[in-house]
C-alpha cells in the first residue's frame, strides 16, 4: 500500500502530464505501507501531503511529503521529498493539513498516549512542520502540541483551518462516539492554547471557514460558531443533527461553501455517494437535487465520498471510492453542478 496523488483534466479523464500516467504512487523507507490522508497547495501550486505509515505492533509515524507541479517528488522538502516522524506510540496519524502565510504547514490528526499495543488513549495532536519538511522546533512543544479531552478515549483531531491571522482552529471528538462531545481548539499561530470549547454531539469531521470569520462544522452534527467558538444560534437554531446523522456510517463527511454562502456537504448513504445543501441561513435547501439531497450510485457496488469542493465556476466536484466483488476498490470522483 502506498500513498497517491492523482491529477485530473477539466473532463475528468487522467492528466497524463503529471507523473507521467496522472498520478504518483510513492512510500517512505523502512515502513511497509503508506496512507495519504489530506492535501493542499502551497502557494506555487505544489501538493502537500500528510497521512501515516503502517508497521508491526501499530508504531508507525506520521508523514508529511510535498510533490512539483509536475508530480514528481521535491527533493528540496524532508528526505527526496518526504518527511516520517515516529513517536514511539502504539498508533498516530494526521488526518488534514492547512499551509501558513509563511510556508509552514500545519496538521491535524492524534497520538496514542503510550506505548503499548494492546491499550491507550488517542489525543487529539497538532504538528508544525517548516517550508523545508523538518520538524518546526519552535511550535508549541517540540513542534506537536497534544490535548486529552475529558471522556474521550479515541479522540481524533479530524479538521484544522486557519484564520485570518493564521491562529489555528481545530476540530476533535471521539471518533467512535460517546464521550462528553465534540472539542474546538484554537492555537495561536505559534502553538500557544488560547481556549478548548467542548461542544455537545459527537464528533465533527470537517471545518469550513466563512470570509466573516464564522466557521460552519459539520460531522455527525452540523452548525456555525462565532470566532470565539461559541454556537451561532442565528444558524438554524444552533448545532443540529446533520441530513446524514445516522450513525458509524452517517454524518456530514466533508463541507464546503458555495459564492453565494450556502453549505454543501457529502457522505456515503451506504453503497452511494450522497450529498447535501444547505442555504446561507442553515436550513435545507429543498430547490436543489431531491429536497436538499442527491444520492449518486456510480457503479453499482460500494460507493463511499469522503471529501468535496466547489471549483471556481460553482461546480462541485466530490471524491471517494468505489468497490465491487468483480474489481476491487477503486477511486471514484464525480461533479455536480451547482
Amino acid at each position: 500500500e502506498q500513498a497517491m496523488v492523482m491529477r485530473l483534466n477539466t473532463d475528468g479523464s487522467l492528466d497524463k502530464s503529471y507523473a507521467s500516467v496522472g498520478y504518483k504512487l510513492f512510500g517512505f523507507n523502512g515502513y511497509k505501507s503508506a496512507s495519504g490522508k489530506a492535501l493542499a497547495l502551497d502557494a506555487k501550486g505544489r501538493a502537500v501531503v500528510v497521512g501515516r505509515t503502517s508497521s508491526h505492533c501499530g508504531h508507525n509515524a506520521v508523514t508529511v511529503a510535498r510533490l512539483e507541479t509536475d508530480g514528481s517528488l521535491d527533493m528540496s522538502f524532508g528526505v527526496a521529498g518526504r518527511r516520517a516522524v515516529k513517536y514511539n506510540r502504539a498508533g498516530s496519524n494526521s488526518d488534514s493539513v492547512a499551509i501558513q502565510k509563511d510556508g509552514k504547514i500545519v496538521a491535524a490528526g492524534h497520538l496514542y498516549n503510550q506505548a503499548n499495543c494492546s491499550a491507550g488513549i488517542m489525543g487529539t495532536t497538532v504538528f508544525r512542520y517548516r517550508d523545508n519538511g523538518s520538524v518546526d522546533s519552535s511550535f508549541a512543544s517540540g513542534g506537536k502540541i497534544e490535548f486529552n479531552l475529558p471522556g474521550q478515549h479515541h479522540d481524533q483531531g479530524r479538521s484544522v483551518v486557519l484564520l485570518a491571522n493564521d491562529d489555528i482552529l481545530v476540530a476533535g471528538g471521539d471518533y467512535y462516539g460517546g464521550g462528553s462531545g465534540f472539542a474546538l481548539i484554537r492555537l495561536g499561530k505559534n502553538g500557544n492554547h488560547m481556549w478548548t470549547k467542548i461542544l455537545s454531539g459527537g464528533r465533527i469531521d470537517s471545518l469550513a471557514l466563512q470570509k466573516d470569520g464564522k466557521v460552519i462544522v459539520s460531522g455527525e452534527k452540523i452548525g456555525r460558531v462565532h470566532p470565539d467558538g461559541s454556537i451561532d444560534k442565528s444558524w438554524f437554531n444552533g448545532l443540529v443533527s446533520g441530513m446524514k446523522s445516522n450513525g458509524w456510517a452517517g454524518g456530514d463527511w466533508s463541507v464546503a461553501l458555495q459564492a453565494d454562502g450556502k453549505v454543501v456537504t457529502t457522505s456515503s448513504n451506504s453503497k452511494q455517494f450522497w450529498l447535501g445543501r444547505y442555504t446561507a441561513n442553515g436550513a435545507k435547501d429543498a430547490s436543489w437535487g431531491s429536497n436538499g439531497s442527491l444520492d449518486l450510485d456510480l457503479y453499482s457496488g460500494d460507493d463511499r465520498s469522503r471529501a468535496l469542493l466547489v471549483q471556481s465556476d460553482g461546480r462541485i466536484v466530490v471524491v471517494g471510492s468505489t468497490k465491487t466483488a468483480a474489481k476491487g476498490e477503486d477511486v471514484a470522483v464525480a461533479r455536480v453542478c451547482p
